[in-house]
């Protein structure tokens, strides 16, 4: 047994991501001093150099084993998603403005895109890419944060990964 084919097994079964602190508490215990971030990378790189079909995606706080991207292009006409993925231009324009921002309340999400947002963000949170928060400094106020879903999505680790807000404006104004 090794911690690669320990981690690799209890992705598998589990279907879903898992908590990287549970998984290095398991490594731990079983193998002594194995690192999760050790583990993943071995992982990834024998699956890369098999040319595997599967890759382990990990953001800063969760591992998903996951179809590797040349296989995804093929699987995804076999299997089609669902459209509870698509994502439309208010919606896309609406996460955008979650992502740079959080925590956002919906009135400054309205005041930003100069139009009521309560649909889109109810779809964002439907389709996972949302979750609402309550705000800490006022306890009636509910403010919206992105999710591990919306990092697996666009393929970021962590929101660290966005593109500087900046260099995009300025690319757009060319």
């Amino acid at each position: 047994m090794t911690p690669e084919g320990f981690i690799e097994a209890i992705l598998f079964v589990s279907g879903k991501k898992i908590k990287k602190s549970f998984l290095d508490d398991l490594l731990k215990k079983t193998f002594g001093l194995a690192d999760i971030e050790v583990t993943i990378n071995s992982l990834n790189q024998r699956y890369a150099s098999s040319n595997s079909g599967l890759r382990v995606f990990s953001t800063d706080e969760h591992v998903e084993m996951v179809t590797s991207e040349e296989y995804y292009e093929i699987l995804k006409d076999i299997f089609p998603q669902q459209e509870e993925d698509d994502l439309t231009e208010p919606l896309l324009e609406t996460l955008t403005i979650i992502a740079y921002k959080q925590p956002i309340e919906k009135t400054e999400i309205d005041k930003i895109r100069g139009v009521a947002s309560g649909r889109a963000i109810s779809i964002l949170i439907e389709k996972g890419f949302v979750k609402p928060i309550k705000n800490s400094n006022i306890s009636d106020k509910i403010s919206y944060i992105t999710t591990d879903k919306f990092l697996n999505y666009f393929g970021l680790k962590s929101l660290n990964d966005l593109p500087d807000i900046e260099s995009i404006k300025s690319s757009v104004n060319k």
